[in-house]
């Protein structure tokens, strides 16, 4: 797939994207929050949500996957994304955690009201004036077929296959959410291919608020499992296949951590 970056700034709530200063940095996949590299060996926690931080600086992020899901469902490959929070509520742990660490409010990137990202459908609405493809096109999928399950702390069993595709194949995705499922979704260079859908996704709510078997939850998880399988592993050309539970990022980071990676780089 050819990478697509954005190329000038775009607010989307509590985030700015922006495009990398350099072109030639777009070699792969890659997404930057606030300095921190999205890659699966920077994830420190995922269970209910997933943060990553800099092993060198320190820095850590929360709520990534509400950045990193939505970005890759509309089709941006690569950015450098800035939290611009400048108000703790210390009602949200988040909050609470950053401003232990000595970190601003601006480390939380997730949307107070736990939507994935309703403010990037006004970019879905104008992405030729904001999103260019590069003439680089890299193939990023699984170097073997990966089934990982566990178990959350409510003994409900997870299981999730990840498994490669060829070359400019795209992802598909079969979600199931306890009594709720998607099936054959397909994303590509183009991001997720249906468009209603999408829209869906990103106005949708956190299963934690709103409980697990409401359909808006099924829409939310699929935004989750995008940014914890297709973010953080900068995939392109997979299949997957996945039971959530509840704790479900334990269950796709696990996944992803445990990947063993293969890519395939053309006109770079």
């Amino acid at each position: 797939m050819r990478l697509t970056t954005i190329v000038k700034p775009f607010q989307a709530g509590n985030i700015l994207i922006m495009p990398f200063t350099n072109i030639e940095d777009i070699k792969e996949p890659r997404i930057i929050i606030n300095d921190v590299e999205a890659i699966p060996e920077n994830a420190v926690k995922h269970d209910a949500r997933v943060d990553i931080m800099d092993p060198n600086t320190r820095k850590r992020c929360f709520l990534v996957e509400h950045v990193l899901g939505p970005l890759r469902l509309v089709g941006i490959t690569n950015a450098k994304v800035s939290g611009v929070d400048k108000v703790w509520n210390f009602l949200r742990p988040e909050h609470r955690f950053a401003y232990s660490l000595g970190l601003g409010p601006e480390f939380v990137v997730g949307e107070e009201d736990g939507t994935q990202r309703p403010g990037l459908e006004a970019l879905v609405n104008q992405m030729s004036d904001y999103v260019v493809k590069t003439k680089c096109k890299v193939y990023k999928s699984v170097a073997r077929e990966v089934i990982y399950e566990n178990i959350d702390p409510f003994g409900y069993k997870g299981r999730i296959v990840i498994s490669p595709r060829n070359p400019g194949e795209g992802i598909t995705l079969n979600v199931r959410l306890f009594k709720n499922s998607l099936e054959n979704l397909l994303i590509t260079e183009d991001g997720l291919q249906d468009k209603e859908l999408l829209k869906r996704i990103l106005r949708a709510r956190t299963p934690y608020l709103i409980g697990l078997e409401a359909e808006e939850a099924l829409h939310h998880a699929v935004g989750d499992v995008v940014a914890d399988i297709v973010g953080l592993g900068g995939l392109t050309d997979v299949a997957v296949s996945v039971e959530l539970n509840f704790f479900y990022h334990a269950l796709t980071v696990g996944a992803i951590k445990k990947a063993q990676f293969v890519k395939e780089v053309e006109e770079c």
